[in-house]
């Protein structure tokens, strides 16, 4: 138990630029937080911001699939055009202990689905959460926990166990048809 706590970690990361990474079937030994990306920052200094993902693929993962938790600042982190794809537990996670030192994050033009809990969950100030396709996860399509979403439109929930979204209203664009994916990268 322990480390690593995930496929692909980054202690204090900040300024990074993640791009066109797989992590596949990763069984991360910590006792409590597993992911296959992670993004965090618990002891001085408490610092996990602008952090850019692009392109990623975190398929059949013990754990969150990207997670970003931190007890400092993690601001300004973007996941984009990435799959998120049978994670453990909840396909994306932005979490601080503070959630005023936590905002401007973004995930948008993603695929997340078939995760064992929510699709994504917000316990920061700001996410801006737009142009998704989250489907086919054991909870809600998005769980609003804390904070409040920026934005959150044009996503499409299909057939997410618990419902589309909850602590959330729906975006104006927001859908919910089948995306008739024919595979999870297309």
């Amino acid at each position: 138990g322990g480390n690593p706590q995930a496929g692909i970690n980054m202690y204090h990361g900040n300024s990074n630029l993640i791009e066109n990474v797989i992590v596949l079937d990763s069984i991360p030994r910590s006792d409590s937080t597993n992911s296959a990306f992670y993004v965090t920052a618990h002891s001085p200094p408490p610092n996990a911001s602008g952090n850019r993902f692009y392109g990623i693929i975190a398929l059949n993962n013990e754990g969150i699939g990207w997670y970003v938790d931190h007890n400092g600042i993690g601001s300004n982190n973007e996941l984009h055009n990435s799959v998120i794809w049978d994670s453990t537990r909840q396909g994306v996670v932005v979490y601080a202990a503070d959630d005023n030192n936590c905002v401007g994050n973004i995930a948008e033009h993603n695929t997340i689905g078939s995760n064992d809990r929510d699709g994504a969950a917000n316990y920061c100030q700001t996410l801006t959460f737009t142009s998704n396709i989250v489907t086919s996860n054991s909870g809600y399509g998005i769980n609003q926990g804390a904070g409040s979403m920026q934005v959150s439109n044009y996503n499409d929930f299909y057939q997410n166990t618990s419902g589309a979204r909850t602590g959330i209203s729906a975006g104006a664009n927001d859908i919910l048809t089948n995306p008739s994916l024919k595979y999870i990268l297309r």
